[in-house]
């Protein structure tokens, strides 16, 4: 492989900016961790013989932590805070990232950046309004809104709706062992450090909130008011429903709605095979009985799969007072919940996060939509 001089000195600042200790820990107490690393990295070494230079820089962490709301297209550094020896000997420095989501009040899904082009492959793209480097839309993942540092600006609207639409393969995939080969497993490897840590504590926040969330969800529920299963057939075989064959065990009306379908004159006259659409169904409800059904249509802006997670977001116009919403992933015959108070619609913009820990392929799956209406 040829390797110009300067790819090796482009090389030689990703390592360290990626994976090198800060000056105060570098020249600080010698603990396990420390030397560890120093074992890998001559370049530490040959610092922390030579002693630490002389003069003070400004602290990150002194920043103001209030100049932005965090919001789709911002650039933020993550807190330096969060920097911390991890696996291999190395210490991961905190990146830079493009907010491109915010699928609830306690996530956002980001895209890592990195400011040297030199690394930039297909797939990668350009940052503009006078941003240096690019965005890895490879390298997508969830971070929690505390994990935010500091705020540095925003890029173009245009760039933002490229970095949401779903990543295809790439034609011609870095070379395997060359330069920027080596460069995505440690960026990829960096994303994964801090994405890690924040779906810990996320699911720890959501474990919290389960409670609540299924009080609200069994509130919910007790719109329809059936007492078996067999009762429920009975109104929905009066609709255009197509009625599989329900599994046994619990009796969940919700599920049950969740695995109807609709019939082929029920559905909205659109081309359908369009990833961006999808068709959510809604039930009028009268006394705790469903007495109608019709369809309407939703638009589906943003899937990502993050570690166990799935966020999905996206819009439905001309929602009604009335609606309740309720939000399925569905693989096959698998019916997947959202995380506990992970699904809800404001303003005509829906999200739900799913947990899909235990499921193969997730990205295979169809957002299912069902809602019940009260309102007449």
């Amino acid at each position: 492989m040829d390797i110009k001089a300067s790819d090796t000195i482009a090389w030689l600042r990703a390592w360290r900016y990626r994976c090198c200790p800060p000056a105060d820990i570098l020249h600080g107490k010698s603990d396990a961790r420390l030397r560890e690393h120093l074992q890998l990295c001559p370049w530490c070494r040959q610092d922390r013989k030579d002693g630490q230079l002389n003069f003070e820089t400004s602290s990150l962490a002194t920043i103001p932590q209030d100049q932005q709301d965090p919001g789709p297209g911002q650039l933020w550094a993550v807190s330096p805070h969060l920097g911390d020896w991890g696996p291999k000997g190395r210490y991961y420095s905190p990146p830079v990232v493009i907010i491109v989501e915010c699928p609830d009040q306690n996530a956002l899904t980001v895209v890592q950046t990195y400011d040297d082009l030199v690394f930039a492959g297909m797939n990668d793209l350009p940052l503009n309004n006078e941003f240096s480097g690019f965005a890895e839309p490879w390298n997508c993942y969830t971070i929690r809104r505390e994990d935010l540092g500091f705020y540095l600006g925003r890029i173009s609207d245009d760039l933002l709706r490229t970095l949401q639409q779903p990543l295809t393969r790439e034609n011609n995939t870095p070379e395997t062992g060359s330069l920027v080969w080596f460069f995505r497993q440690m960026e990829v490897e960096t994303g994964f450090f801090f994405a890690s840590k924040a779906v810990e504590e996320l699911m720890a926040e959501y474990e919290r909130d389960e409670e609540k969330h299924l009080e609200k969800i069994r509130q919910q529920s007790r719109i329809l008011q059936y007492e078996g299963r067999g009762e429920m057939t009975a109104d929905l075989k009066r609709l255009p429903i197509i009625l599989p064959a329900f599994p046994v065990g619990e009796f969940s009306p919700l599920v049950m709605l969740a695995l109807s379908q609709p019939a082929d004159d029920l559905l909205p006259l659109v081309a359908m095979d369009n990833k961006k659409r999808a068709t959510a169904l809604v039930f009028t409800v009268e006394n705790g009985r469903i007495t109608d059904v019709s369809a309407r249509e939703l638009y589906v802006d943003h899937i990502s799969c993050s570690g166990d997670m799935l966020h999905i977001t996206g819009s439905m116009p001309d929602t009604e007072p009335g609606f309740s919403f309720f939000f399925f992933w569905q693989i096959g015959d698998h019916i997947v919940e959202p995380l506990p108070g992970e699904a809800g619609i404001q303003d005509s913009i829906f999200w739900a996060v799913f947990p899909v820990r235990e499921v193969n392929d997730p990205m295979q799956g169809t957002l299912v939509v069902r809602i019940l209406n009260q309102g007449k």
